[in-house]
């Protein structure tokens, strides 16, 4: 039994320190019975003790979906002085990227009048997206876990018909892999510690 236990440590340690961020997919949609799956096992991992975390979850899978969602995506970066000013081929290169990425999540907060209850469904909400990150990973699904503004945007808000209470967390942009990359250089643990 301990030697059972050591031995689920040993690969839940390298699965953390194996996954990366990937942008590079094979055309294989991840299934909606997967994530499915994935989200069950994720949401099981959050402290019992807390309250359910007023999440719900969009799934972008389909060409027509995933097309009215890029479309409403580049209006939001729009709005943006960056994107405003890029040339219209590097736009649509963009776009063309974000559209060969088989499958999107939208994580969606339904926030209420309580600040700290709101602090702590979005931590609950981040940690339950970690142990999904992890277990994708252990399935050759790879993600990118995209916090940019222009999902605060409100005609993005408004294409995914968002109440007006919810906010969106993320959007897991995933597919299965088809290049991992190289480990990057991270800050040692100690530099981020301060000692009292």
């Amino acid at each position: 039994m301990e030697e059972q236990a050591l031995t689920n440590i040993q690969q839940l340690t390298q699965v953390i320190r194996e996954r990366r961020t990937t942008r590079s997919y094979i055309d294989r949609p991840v299934t909606t019975e997967t994530v499915m799956e994935l989200l069950k096992a994720a949401s099981e991992k959050i402290p019992s003790d807390w309250e359910d975390p007023n999440a719900r979850f969009i799934l972008v899978s389909s060409q027509q979906a995933k097309e009215k969602v890029v479309s409403k995506m580049m209006e939001a970066l729009q709005e943006q002085t960056l994107y405003r000013l890029m040339p219209k081929k590097l736009n649509q290169s963009f776009a063309s990227k974000i559209l060969s990425i088989p499958t999107y999540l939208v994580v969606v907060q339904k926030t209420g009048q309580d600040a700290i209850k709101n602090d702590r469904d979005y931590a609950a909400i981040s940690a339950m997206l970690h142990s999904y990150s992890l277990l994708a990973w252990e399935r050759g699904i790879g993600l990118v876990w995209n916090t940019e503004a222009f999902m605060q945007k409100q005609v993005f808000m408004n294409a995914l018909e968002l109440e007006d209470n919810e906010r969106i967390v993320c959007t897991l942009f995933m597919g299965y892999n088809d290049r991992v990359p190289k480990t990057g250089k991270r800050t040692a643990a100690e530099k981020k510690v301060t000692f009292i």
